[in-house]
């Protein structure tokens, strides 16, 4: 995700608004995104989401008009200084998806979900 300053330039175009300038700031990087769902009629849901991996990244110069630097060693290998990494790049997000070999719809079987209310909330809250 890229999020960017919108600047309006003193200069206008012909026919329409002023020209907006955008400059981007701040990058976002997911990895390992998923998203579980469960519902059980109008009785209950239960939505899980999680990223194994992410981490931010300054885009540019900052809004002072420095140009972002870390330490030493972004310096001399070429590379982006990194804010904030967290979790780990890993694959585990697709273990019992559709994606995953293994999983119980990919052998041409049906997935038993447990549905009572009493093992959802022992087992999620």
């Amino acid at each position: 995700i890229l999020c960017q300053v919108t600047e309006n330039m003193s200069e206008r175009s012909y026919y329409g608004p002023r020209k907006v300038k955008f400059v981007p700031f701040l990058l976002l990087h997911f990895q390992g995104c998923y998203m579980d769902c469960v519902i059980h009629g109008p009785v209950w849901s239960n939505v899980q989401i999680g990223i194994s991996h992410t981490t931010i990244e300054p885009c540019g110069y900052c809004f002072c008009g420095i140009k972002e630097t870390s330490s030493f060693e972004s310096e001399h290998n070429n590379q982006e200084p990194v804010y904030f990494t967290a979790g780990n790049k890993q694959k585990k997000y697709l273990m019992d998806s559709l994606f995953d070999p293994a999983s119980v719809e990919n052998k041409s079987q049906k997935k038993n979900y447990r549905v009572s209310w009493d093992f959802h909330l022992n087992s999620h809250t």
